[in-house]
């Protein structure tokens, strides 16, 4: 493939340098009628002619001579972008690149990688992590070739969404919170309670919010005691006793099995969340990608 866009001076040069226009035809696999059409072309073009042409030969003119020295710069830097271009081909194939959420990308991530890599040494695993929002826009922005994302946030009708995992979401308390001891809680005491809440943008946030309509409730009549950023700040927060948090259980079972926090759950307020892997639509199913999203499952299951 050339990047020449104007096929005369491909032609013109090729036929300087083999002083043949049978030749050049041979070398560019154009017949010789083609050849000459593309040279008269460009002689009618500049208004001088290019080549002496006799039985025996093909010799450049002086106008021929100052072209073809020029052309012999343009043909190389070409050349050059071509080979540039391929090299970055090539190691594109060799580079995965994927956005995750922060919590796939803390608690299934770093065993997926490990499995994939052992598997495909030479691949490069190239990964952004990101609340839902931020993960998205990644994947929207070309940054990344696919997107581990949880439900709640918008996606465009541009990508092909595919169902990753279905995970609980959690409210975890410390062990002195009054809901530690309790067997039983309802809508009315998470009304009650204090509650870390996390960012705008955030997954968790979103399911919530949805979950709070669904029964004609908004997060106005929350006593949201903290906004946090990240879902670390909410483990740290809860431990601490601001409030009762709100985790995935991804995250949620490192604190209860390490007896850091206490998980909960509400009557009549289930919440759950879906994870899908999103790429654009005309994206291709890499069988590197697909083999990849499969590990990752299984690091999460």
């Amino acid at each position: 493939m050339t990047l020449i866009r104007d096929q005369r001076l491909r032609v013109f040069h090729a036929v300087a340098l083999r002083k043949s226009f049978t030749d050049a035809g041979h070398d560019l696999h154009l017949t010789q009628q083609a050849i000459s059409f593309h040279i008269r072309s460009l002689e009618q073009e500049l208004g001088v002619p290019l080549f002496n042409r006799n039985h025996h030969s093909v010799q450049l003119t002086k106008a021929g001579i100052i072209l073809f020295a020029h052309a012999e710069k343009i043909v190389a830097l070409y050349g050059e972008a071509s080979r540039s271009l391929a090299e970055l081909r090539e190691e594109s194939t060799l580079r995965l690149r994927i956005a995750a959420t922060n919590s796939i990308a803390k608690y299934a991530m770093p065993a997926a990688i490990r499995t994939f890599q052992s598997r495909h040494p030479k691949i490069q695993i190239v990964l952004e992590v990101g609340n839902s929002t931020r993960v998205i826009e990644y994947l929207n922005q070309g940054v990344v070739d696919a997107a581990l994302v949880s439900d709640g946030v918008p996606i465009s009708s541009n990508c092909r969404v595919t169902p990753l995992w279905r995970e609980q979401i959690a409210f975890v308390v410390s062990h002195e919170h009054p809901w530690a001891s309790r067997e039983e809680l309802s809508i009315d005491d998470l009304l009650a309670t204090p509650i870390i809440m996390r960012e705008k943008g955030s997954g968790t946030r979103a399911i919530l919010e949805r979950q709070l309509s669904a029964v004609s409730l908004s997060f106005n009549h929350l006593k949201i005691a903290l906004i946090v950023g990240s879902p670390e700040a909410v483990k740290k927060a809860a431990q601490a006793g601001v409030g009762v948090g709100i985790l995935s259980t991804l995250r949620a079972r490192h604190s209860i099995s390490s007896h850091d926090l206490v998980l909960k759950r509400i009557d009549g307020f289930d919440l759950t969340r879906d994870f899908y892997v999103v790429r654009p639509q005309n994206g291709s199913a890499a069988p590197m990608l697909n083999e990849f999203v499969s590990i990752v499952q299984g690091a999460m299951a």
